[in-house]
Order: structure tokens, then sequence, then C-alpha cells
């Protein structure tokens, strides 16, 4: 069970609450590094999906988890940003409340024998959610070491292509969930009838 693709997994979690007092703290260096801290959970994601292929080592324990591990990390940057009013609250509640109903229903499905694979349009929708996290963090970090060389002139454009990148997360977010729920409708249905 526990090879590399799972390990890296594992890592992905633990890093959550690391990434979460770093970025809480009160300094731009902090800021800094949970961006990196970020960026090294977005990469594990990335590796651990290409190794577990790559080594065929593909387990029932990264199946259920290596999803776990990106909505932990997710779930965690958002609620720090509510928490700081970088991102509105609704927003975050959306994403949260969709994650948290999704997953118990793919939990669910699972102990009952029915697998429920993210689809191309889920995929995306991970995509946006990091790539909006990673705009947030990445553009105070670089600005700031950029000092004089970063034009100003540059941040309403930053800042309006990571707000339209989050809007689309959360309608992607929105939108999936609703497709998970709509095309399982009869395994929803049987939660609630049995």
């Amino acid at each position: 069970m526990l090879n590399w693709p799972n390990l890296l997994t594992l890592l992905r979690i633990l890093s959550a609450p690391v990434f979460l007092t770093f970025l809480l703290s009160d300094s731009h260096a902090s800021l800094a590094v949970a961006f990196f801290i970020f960026a090294g959970a977005i990469t594990t994601d990335l590796l651990d999906g290409y190794l577990a292929r790559r080594l065929d080592c593909v387990t029932d324990f990264g199946k259920i988890m290596d999803p776990l591990a990106d909505k932990v990390v997710v779930v965690t940057a958002l609620i720090s940003f509510a928490s700081l009013g970088t991102v509105p609250l609704w927003m975050v509640l959306a994403v949260v409340v969709r994650e948290l109903v999704i997953t118990g229903f793919r939990a669910i499905a699972g102990a009952r024998g029915i697998h429920i694979y993210p689809t191309t349009l889920a995929r995306w929708k991970a995509a946006f959610q990091m790539a909006a996290i990673a705009g947030i963090l990445g553009h105070p970090v670089v600005a700031r070491w950029l000092g004089g060389k970063w034009p100003a002139a540059l941040d309403p454009l930053v800042d309006g292509a990571v707000t339209l990148t989050l809007w689309i997360a959360v309608v992607l977010t929105l939108f999936t969930g609703l497709g998970y729920l709509w095309k399982n409708r009869q395994v929803v249905a049987g939660i609630f009838i049995r």
C-alpha cells in the first residue's frame, strides 16, 4: 500500500496544516513559504498520478486518497482566504459544500460497489481551482520579489485574471457537482430510500 505515489499523496495531506500555518502568519516571508508549499502540493498531485500509471501501482488507497488530498489542500486554502477577506465567503461555501457532498456521495456509492470516476470537466474544475489559488498566493509574492521592477499597471490585469479564474472554478464546481448527482440520481434516490 505504501508505494511512492501513495507516499506523495500522504505528503500532500500532511502539508495542509503546515501550509495553513504559514498562510495565516502575518509576514511576506511566510506568504512566500505558503506559496511554495502549495506549488509543491500541485507538483506532487501531478507526479503521484504519473508514477502510479508508470510504475503500474494503482491502488484502491490511491484512488480514494488522491482526490481527497486535492480537496483537503483546496478547501484549506479557500477557507483561509475567506478568513483573510481575500475571497468572498459565498464562493468558499459553494466550493466547500460541493466538495463535501460529492466526496460523501462517492464514498457511499463506493461502499455499495458503485465507482464514480471523475469526469474531464471535473478535472478542469480542479485545474481552475488550483490556478486561482496559485494566482492569489503568487501575485503578491512575485510583485514583492521584483520590487520596483514590477509594473503597477499589471496589478489590475493580474487581479482580473485571478478573479475570472476563480469565477470559472466556482461555476465548474457547482456544475460538475450537480452533474454527478443528476447522472447518478438512482444512487442518490437509493441513499434516501434505504
